[in-house]
């Protein structure tokens, strides 16, 4: 690098030269079919801590749709860190609403206060829409809401902030819809953080703290994409799938993190996840001096946490059943919602656990 620079800093052969990357301007996909936006701008203070904060937005839908994209146009990238996107059905966001005097709602614990039957995806600095595949979609009801839940980071001086969503309508009725997954240490929720199991930091001056978890997936599935996150000290992420053969595959692996850069990774085919292949993340975090990017120095001990500072580890997936729907029933909100509710409870009694093992014994006699 000194010769280099000693030389005048010359360019290597042009002909070597990557392509100068673009980003379009506004809408990345072209105009949405429907356009919805927070109903108010919402003003942040100059200094303080980060803000969790949720919007309220009607879609005055008046029959059901279904979207094959969804784009995000942040309203002040200077503060959004990032956002999520839930859909609320039978207005309980409303009600939250309401209650608080300013524009939206707060929570704590990095939910948005119900128990939301999906999310629509969300955003983060690098990520950009990317069309489902053909014959497959997200269903949003009739006269739903979909609540923003913004993350604000302030930058000191004041800022103003009113996000926009946009949704592509699938133009024929689709044959499956997605399926939300998320990979995470237990410690990493948010609404974990008063739990025994989230007490454990990221030591100071620790350039390799691991961390990792295992779930089983209760039924046959095909992944489409995967979306890792962490903050501004992880280091690497993988995520790894072990089949019920014995059979291990990479799922994802992210060797050189960049908070700045976050992405989601579409495979070139869908991955085939037979019923009880086991899902494991695991992830490395470097809080140490050598980190360019350590918000502390000297380093500190670092926990799980809403907050830029703080640390998270999730792998969110988009799946879909493997077969096409037999009925209309199977592509409806409630579908969606019932294999959520799967997924969690053979985290705690399927067969792989000891309260299933125990299940099993009793049914058996």
């Amino acid at each position: 690098l000194e010769k280099w620079v000693s030389l005048g800093c010359p360019k290597g052969n042009p002909d070597e030269m990557p392509p100068v990357p673009t980003f379009k301007e506004g809408w990345t996909m072209g105009e949405p079919d429907v356009v919805l936006e927070m109903t108010e701008p919402y003003e942040l203070a100059a200094e303080g801590p980060d803000e969790y904060r949720h919007f309220v937005i009607p879609t005055n839908l008046k029959d059901d749709v279904y979207i094959t994209a969804m784009d995000i146009l942040p309203g002040n990238p200077r503060v959004d860190h990032h956002v999520i996107v839930f859909l609320d059905p039978n207005g309980a966001s409303e009600r939250l609403d309401k209650a608080d005097p300013l524009p939206g709602y707060v929570t704590s614990g990095g939910w948005p206060g119900f128990i939301a039957p999906a999310a629509l995806g969300g955003w983060a600095p690098g990520i950009v829409p990317t069309p489902l595949p053909a014959g497959v979609a997200r269903i949003v009801p009739k006269g739903s809401r979909i609540v923003l839940q913004m993350h604000y980071h302030k930058s000191g001086r004041p800022e103003i902030d009113r996000t926009k969503v946009g949704l592509y309508l699938s133009k024929e009725k689709p044959r499956r819809l997605v399926r939300d997954i998320a990979v995470t240490p237990l410690s990493a929720l948010p609404m974990l953080q008063n739990l025994p199991i989230a007490s454990k930091k990221i030591p100071a001056n620790d350039e390799n703290y691991r961390i990792g978890e295992t779930l089983v997936v209760p039924e046959d599935i095909e992944l489409l994409s995967v979306r890792p996150h962490m903050h501004l000290i992880g280091k690497e992420m993988k995520v790894t799938a072990t089949f019920p053969d014995g059979k291990v595959e990479q799922l994802m692996y992210i060797k050189n993190w960049d908070f700045n850069w976050q992405e989601n990774y579409y495979y070139a085919q869908p991955v085939r996840i037979p019923k009880d292949t086991r899902l494991t993340l695991e992830a490395v975090f470097d809080n140490s001096e050598k980190n360019p990017a350590n918000p502390s120095m000297p380093p500190k001990d670092v926990g799980w946490g809403e907050a830029t500072t703080d640390e998270m580890a999730f792998c969110f997936m988009e799946a879909v059943p493997t077969t096409d729907a037999t009925s209309d029933e199977d592509l409806t909100l409630p579908a969606v919602a019932r294999f959520l509710k799967r997924f969690v409870e053979y985290q705690l009694t399927g067969p792989h656990t000891p309260v299933g093992q125990i299940l099993a014994r009793q049914k058996s006699k």
